[in-house]
């Protein structure tokens, strides 16, 4: 009968190695549920790249979150912003990704859907610091953002609607 001796180091080196897939496929997995994976199938249309995508090379500062019901609308919270940022901000790079602050730094991948107002947004990653008030709020309704107008004008403004349009935060946009 053979023998396997298996060392200390080795299934230590197993275990570190298991987990560092586990870690990979998680990460890679942040801010994609099923119903975003079905989301995106069922729209069945490209994205918009490039110099086609109205939000590539934009920045954003949030001006209030809109209960479109109600017709109210509720500033954000100010905390302790970094300098060079707003307290609740977003820009999008050309290459469909995206970064953001709201307090905490975040980032991650957005699209745009070729002939439609469609967008998501997934966010990768959220710093864990001790943030602004209205930071979970802006996370959790970024997360699910569904649609946007832009109102061009001497100060351009987004929205990003969600919850079934009865939501959206309202931005302005802010020169990079």
């Amino acid at each position: 009968m053979k023998k396997t001796i298996i060392t200390v180091n080795s299934a230590k080196a197993t275990i570190t190695t298991a987990l560092m897939c586990i870690c990979l496929v998680f990460t890679a997995c942040i801010g994609c549920n099923d119903t975003d994976i079905i989301k995106s199938s069922k729209k069945g249309n490209s994205f918009l790249e490039g110099e086609n995508n109205p939000l590539a090379g934009t920045k954003w500062e949030l001006t209030g979150f809109v209960d479109v019901e109600n017709g109210k609308t509720k500033p954000p919270e100010e905390g302790w912003g970094h300098p060079d940022y707003p307290s609740y901000s977003i820009t999008f790079e050309t290459d469909s990704s995206f970064f953001g602050y709201s307090g905490n730094d975040m980032f991650g991948s957005y699209h745009i859907y070729d002939n439609s107002d469609s967008i998501s947004i997934f966010i990768h990653m959220m710093t864990k610091k001790m943030g602004h008030p209205d930071e979970k709020l802006y996370g959790t309704s970024l997360d699910k953002v569904q649609s946007f107008i832009i109102k061009e004008s001497d100060t351009n403004i987004l929205q990003l609607f969600y919850n079934d349009n009865k939501n959206y935060l309202e931005f302005i946009e802010v020169t990079l």
